[in-house]
């Protein structure tokens, strides 16, 4: 079989010649090198090795460092091979690991972290057990052969074992008459290096930073390429878009590993990642729509929510807000209908069929999530008119409080939400809806029904589930005591009307079986009782509710949150010179105004002494909030 040359890159042996030239072509070459090019040559093979580590060579090595900007001399105590290899092949000088780039300069040597714990000791574990005379002239060595920088902590403070032990046994062979000048040569030695180490730390701080600035310039030229490929591709409105420091904090095309290589952009590079980019740059194509889309009815969003704002305090904040009224149908058509001016006053006629649509799209959500927990309810019925269906719980809400309807239409949690800009609406205009006011419109996933704990509750109460009003339960004079709370303190008995028994199975008993022998109902003999106490309870609830920071004033736009009842009072009269004090004037927030569990305590005659009560019993009892009567 004839021989068949391979093809290489390049010319064969077109250096295997060279160290066998005249010097002065040698030298010429070798005066374009860096250190670390001759350093690879005369790991090459023996001839270069022979001719480069030759003291004829010294000439060579010095004209490759001063190719390198700053570097400080070599200093007497290394030749010039020696000093290149410390300064620039990022080995470990122990056990040869790789990319090890810190020097220790005073040590002459690279090593990695394991290697430095054991190739270094600490410098007062020598003092304490080799110079016990803290006088003795060997603690000049010793101070001076440390790494300067760990001189801020001296417990940190290193010195170097093989120098320390080689100097031991120069030092125990010499005659006694010979080691004071040992120890002075040693210490003009040791102050040498650490004058040439403070040099060339300080050029490894200038070349750590010239190479930085070389890697981010790189970087950038790069990015540069890659934008111009971009632009004529049809990208630059997207590109535009992306470096806006008023929209991102960063372009996030520059988020990018591919894109913040400090390389060159080369064709192959450039087909290598085109598909990552091409899909980053269709995505936030896809996004500069929505953004637009929002961006072009923010006026008009504008001026509707400056009309919408005289509203809300006449609805009692129960109605939709800015995002929720957007998107409904009549509230759609105004911001799009750019022709048409948007006022208080045009506005008003359209308001009450708009608050009733975004009733009814609620009520829906809000019937669809009751059927999931109880599917055997009646299809027929709108279930939001049972008391059976008339409570919820937030499940993010720090406490499990019962949310009423329709308190539950305005519950901030529901409609706070940040949307979900990487998975937009196919619809653009209620995804730029939703990039321009950064909220979610009204939604229940967070929602739970207690329809559940209701059915047990009015089941107990003997009424109907199904068919049992809220307005008709609250006329019951009827009131439970909870079962499984007795069977604990039977002395004492916790009465609850419907409303406060569902703050009761949240917060004292969530996910405890309600629906046998839970609840007990008190004897009709006790109602005047209980209604009497309840009565006394509420009041005190109420001068409660007027300290809250959520009070508002009727005749200023919504959101305008006074504070306190007192706070509202004295606005009203300030600047509506306006003294009345009922809810024309000042209300609450709906999403504050919600049950608490606040029992009565009915304690039982056989208890002769208040020690063995608890603590919310004894301050009901002080409160008057609170009976004992006889339990049989």
């Amino acid at each position: 079989m004839p021989y068949r040359r391979t093809n290489l890159r390049g010319r064969r042996g077109s250096l295997q010649e060279l160290p066998h030239m005249p010097l002065d072509i040698v030298f010429e070459v070798f005066s374009y090198m860096q250190p670390m090019d001759l350093l690879n040559l005369a790991r090459t093979n023996r001839p270069f090795r022979d001719l480069l580590m030759s003291r004829t060579s010294a000439q060579f090595w010095k004209a490759a460092r001063r190719n390198v900007d700053g570097l400080p001399d070599c200093p007497p105590d290394l030749n010039e091979p020696a000093y290149a290899n410390l300064c620039f092949d990022a080995h470990c000088h122990n056990c040869m690991k790789t990319n090890i780039q810190n020097v220790i300069w005073e040590f002459r040597t690279r090593y990695c972290s394991d290697c430095r714990k054991f190739m270094t000791a600490p410098q007062y574990s020598l003092i304490e057990n080799n110079l016990d005379d803290p006088f003795d002239p060997l603690h000049i060595v010793v101070n001076l052969n440390i790494n300067p920088k760990d001189e801020d902590d001296p417990v940190n403070r290193r010195v170097h074992s093989v120098d320390i032990d080689s100097f031991y046994e120069e030092f125990d062979r010499l005659p006694s008459d010979q080691k004071g000048a040992l120890i002075q040569r040693e210490d003009a030695e040791n102050e040498q290096i650490v004058q040439h180490a403070n040099l060339c730390y300080a050029w490894t701080e200038q070349w750590k930073a010239s190479r930085a600035q070389e890697k981010e310039d790189a970087k950038n030229k790069r990015v540069v390429a890659i934008i111009n490929k971009l632009i004529e591709l049809g990208y630059t409105e997207e590109l535009t878009y992306m470096s806006d420091p008023a929209i991102f904090e960063e372009n996030p095309l520059l988020g990018l590993s591919a894109v913040r290589r400090p390389g060159p952009l080369t064709e192959r590079s450039w087909q290598s990642i085109r598909k990552t980019v091409i899909e980053l740059m269709d995505f936030y194509r896809g996004q500069l729509e929505v953004h637009e889309a929002g961006e072009y009815y923010r006026h008009r969003v504008e001026a509707v929510y400056n009309a919408l704002a005289q509203f809300w305090t006449e609805y009692r904040l129960i109605c939709p807000k800015l995002r929720d009224f957007v998107s409904t149908t009549q509230g759609r058509k105004m911001v799009e209908a750019e022709h048409i001016a948007i006022t208080v006053e045009g506005l008003r006629p359209h308001l009450p069929a708009i608050v009733d649509e975004w009733k009814e799209d609620l009520v829906l959500q809000l019937n669809q999530l009751i059927r999931e927990q109880w599917s055997s309810l009646p299809q027929y019925v709108n279930l939001t008119t049972l008391a059976v269906c008339s409570y919820f719980y937030c499940m993010p809400c720090y406490s499990k409080r019962p949310i009423p309807f329709p308190q539950v239409l305005v519950h901030e949690c529901l409609s706070s939400r940040p949307p979900n800009l990487d998975e937009p609406d196919e619809d653009l205009y209620e995804a730029g809806m939703d990039k321009m006011l950064s909220y979610t419109k009204w939604t229940p996933r967070c929602l739970k029904s207690c329809v559940g704990h209701l059915h047990d509750i009015i089941s107990a109460c003997g009424q109907e589930s199904t068919k049992v009003t809220p307005e008709e339960m609250d006329r019951l004079d009827i009131r439970l005591f909870c079962q499984k709370c007795s069977s604990m303190e039977p002395n004492v008995r916790k009465v609850f009307s419907w409303r406060e028994a569902v703050s009761h199975v949240l917060l004292d008993h969530h996910g405890c079986d309600t629906s046998s022998e839970f609840w007990g109902r008190m004897p009709a003999r006790h109602a005047s009782l209980v209604l009497r106490l309840e009565a006394r309870m509420n009041a005190r609830l109420a001068e409660v509710l007027e300290q809250e920071p959520y009070w508002y004033c009727s005749h200023c736009p919504a959101f305008k949150k006074i504070g306190s009842a007192e706070m509202a009072l004295q606005h009203v009269e300030e600047e509506h010179n306006i003294r009345d004090a009922s809810e024309d004037n000042i209300f609450c927030s709906p999403d504050v105004k919600i049950t608490h569990s606040h029992p009565i305590f009915l304690v039982s005659d056989a208890v002769r002494h208040r020690r063995g009560l608890g603590w919310e019993v004894v301050s009901a009892l002080e409160r008057k909030e609170a009976a004992i009567i006889d339990f049989a």
